[in-house]
């Protein structure tokens, strides 16, 4: 069985490893990685989000003698292929014997793993995995060296071993986010490439699990909203995040503004032009007020939500190359990073910036300020870095929100 001190070793290791983005996957609703250092081939890492609750993400992911998964791997590696669960009595620990065939002339593959998993103390879901030998008794070790020798084929297989764990985090509760992360050593002489196949099918399981639960993104982006965590007071945020609202709430200061004509009578809009000095790009300030039918606190989740589905969907309509959130300090503090299609011979704009949410005498403020963190979107892109600032602020009625914006974008 694991023990708490082998859980947070495997959470300290892969901590401790570069990931870098598998190319052309930067579009794809699943996250891939592989490791940037040492034997790339062997390291996998995939996080997606999934709309279904923790614990039932969880528990697809646990119960290995399910009809689903047994129907599975019957279809990919026949019936006749040993595959068998046995789960320990009175705890949280499995052991996991299967064979793999690989094709071709290549041997045949045999792995006995154990599995542990426990919640932790955030209400999260970790299961971690390693080789049989080295987190069981010697009572389990020998069960599973007697369950490969009784096998033909298994025994005449090379024996492989895996690595890694899985943490379901809770988003809302019927939406969850799975990173999952798996290391592979298929033992022999093994070219890397075929290595580096079977850590990709291997991160397969989380598609399939987001497939498996996927809803109308309407309805999980609804319950997102409403699962927003409170907003922190002003006072509470720290030295750098107060230094993004103050620099943000300077963009509202009076400025010339002159009215901007569009075509909604619900939206009003001014702009403020500053010719750039010599050697500078342009440079012009937006401002926007309107209400909505919607509580302060839900239009405030909505403008956060960089990547909700409709956002996404919306960008990928719009051929955007890449929209995605690179870190989450909190729940109120993330960083996004899009690059937006510009029409030949323009070039295509990058912009990274940092979000933060705070509350200030009943009045909901998100400050957006672009930062200089270097994004790894899996290939190189031809791009302009642009910048802006904006502040957005919402307050009213439960039901109807007044929106104000401000927003300078230099291209």
């Amino acid at each position: 069985m694991f023990s708490s001190s082998s859980l947070c070793a495997h959470t300290v290791l892969v901590q401790s490893v570069v990931w870098k983005r598998i190319p052309n996957t930067v579009r794809e609703s699943v996250s891939y990685f592989k490791r940037a250092d040492g034997d790339a081939s062997a390291w996998g890492k995939a996080v997606a989000t999934v709309d279904t609750s923790a614990a039932r993400a969880l528990a697809y992911n646990w119960c290995g003698a399910s009809y689903e998964h047994v129907e599975g791997y019957i279809k990919q590696q026949g019936a006749g292929a040993l595959r068998k669960v046995i789960y320990e009595d009175d705890s949280h620990t499995m052991l996991y014997v299967n064979f793999i065939r690989l094709g071709g002339v290549l041997a045949s593959r045999i792995f006995a793993t154990t599995f542990s998993w426990r919640e932790e103390d955030d209400g999260s879901f970790f299961v971690a995995w390693a080789p049989v030998e080295e987190h069981s008794s010697p009572e389990r070790v020998a069960q599973a060296d007697e369950l490969i020798r009784s096998d033909a084929a298994a025994a005449q297989a090379t024996r492989a071993t895996t690595r890694g764990f899985f943490r379901v985090n809770a988003l809302a509760p019927s939406v969850c986010q799975v990173a999952y992360v798996v290391q592979a050593n298929l033992g022999g002489s093994i070219p890397k490439a075929v290595t580096a196949s079977r850590v990709k099918r291997t991160l397969g399981t989380v598609q399939k699990m987001q497939a498996k639960y996927e809803r109308k993104g309407a309805v999980v982006d609804a319950e997102m909203r409403s699962a927003f965590p409170l907003q922190p007071q002003i006072e509470q945020l720290g030295a750098g995040q107060k230094q993004v609202m103050e620099s943000c709430r300077s963009i509202a200061a009076e400025q010339d503004w002159a009215p901007l004509a569009y075509n909604s009578p619900f939206v009003d809009m001014w702009i403020a032009y500053t010719p750039p000095k010599r050697g500078e790009r342009s440079f012009a300030t937006g401002k926007a007020e309107t209400l909505v039918d919607s509580s302060a606190a839900k239009a405030l989740a909505w403008a956060f939500a960089f990547n909700s589905r409709e956002r996404v969907r919306v960008s990928s309509e719009q051929g955007h190359p890449a929209r995605l959130t690179t870190a989450e300090t909190t729940p109120h503090d993330i960083v996004v990073a899009t690059i937006k299609s510009f029409p030949f011979p323009l070039t295509n704009r990058e912009f990274v910036c940092r979000l933060v949410v705070a509350e200030d005498s009943g009045t909901l403020l998100l400050a957006t300020e672009s930062v200089s963190d270097v994004v790894d979107y899996g290939t190189k892109n031809k791009v302009s870095r642009g910048s802006r600032a904006a502040q957005l602020t919402t307050s009213g009625q439960r039901q109807n929100a007044q929106l104000r914006a401000s927003s300078p974008i230099k291209c």
